[in-house]
């Protein structure tokens, strides 16, 4: 595995605002891998994973529009299709064709709107951790904790107690290295980077309408002890998408590629290397 610095950060235009993005890994002959975050989170949540993939692909990692340090949308503008489109024009913009998605929960809504729409480009997909229509319980849950959090913190310490509020269970050293990434100075101390605006309207996440449009093999992951996926709405979401299968990782929630690395980026890589005898265009 490479060191989990060995990030490059760039930046693009799209629709007049900026759109931040790290990229791993050098060109590649196959097609990249691209990771998305969830909501109030960021391109950073993926630094273990994408160095591990690093060794074997080019991998790109976005920060959504309203998140880390892509500019916030004015007027307020953060539907699923609205992340979707910016992610296509980022992908256009670096000349990339074909591609795998890794994506976690609101990342993931975006990754299995994207495979219906766009299923010729699409070459393996990871979904984590989400239903294709969350439940309200869980989105008024994830709502609550975005609200409570979204403050002025005015120490280190309470900005590393509202990290471990985004990031329950997960170990201490991955939360001090994700202080940085998740936080930005403001009057009075610091405050998430995220826009409190991207937590309206969570009740039109669902993307149960695409599913059948989903073309390339799919790797559903959830949480053993996850809050935001049951066994029964993961179940029911792999008979939905053809050529698709489950992996639950024991002893995680939520947060499964940080909390249990290892497990996690074992599972992804076995499913990426299928089939890579196979000719790839792109």
């Amino acid at each position: 595995m490479i060191p989990i610095d060995a990030f490059r950060e760039s930046v693009t235009t799209i629709g007049g605002r900026t759109l931040a993005w790290l990229e791993w890994g050098g060109e590649r002959p196959e097609p990249p891998v691209v990771c998305l975050h969830g909501a109030m989170g960021g391109s950073h949540v993926w630094d273990q994973m994408a160095a591990r993939l690093a060794g074997d692909h080019r991998v790109i990692v976005p920060d959504l529009r309203g998140h880390g340090d892509s500019d916030w949308a004015s007027p307020p503008a953060y539907g699923l299709r609205d992340y979707r489109a910016d992610l296509e024009a980022l992908l256009e913009r670096l000349e990339v064709k074909r591609y795998s998605l890794v994506a976690h929960s609101l990342g993931a809504l975006v990754a299995l709107m994207t495979a219906g729409a766009n299923p010729d480009a699409v070459r393996k997909l990871v979904v984590v951790d989400i239903a294709a229509k969350p439940p309200m319980g869980q989105i008024e849950h994830l709502r609550e904790v975005g609200e409570r959090g979204h403050r002025v913190l005015p120490d280190y310490e309470s900005t590393v107690e509202a990290a471990r509020t985004f990031l329950p269970e997960v170990d201490g050293e991955s939360v001090s290295w994700m202080v940085p990434y998740l936080f930005k100075r403001a009057p009075g101390g610091h405050v998430p980077k995220w826009d409190p605006a991207t937590l309206v309207g969570l009740e039109r996440w669902n993307v149960e309408p695409w599913l059948a449009r989903i073309r390339c093999p799919v790797l559903i992951v959830r949480g053993s002890a996850s809050s935001m996926l049951s066994e029964t709405e993961a179940e029911a979401m792999a008979e939905r998408i053809d050529a698709s299968r489950l992996v639950t990782i024991a002893g995680t929630g939520h947060q499964v590629m940080m909390q249990a690395p290892e497990a996690f980026g074992e599972a992804v890589e076995c499913f990426l290397r299928e089939g890579e005898s196979e000719s790839e265009a792109g």
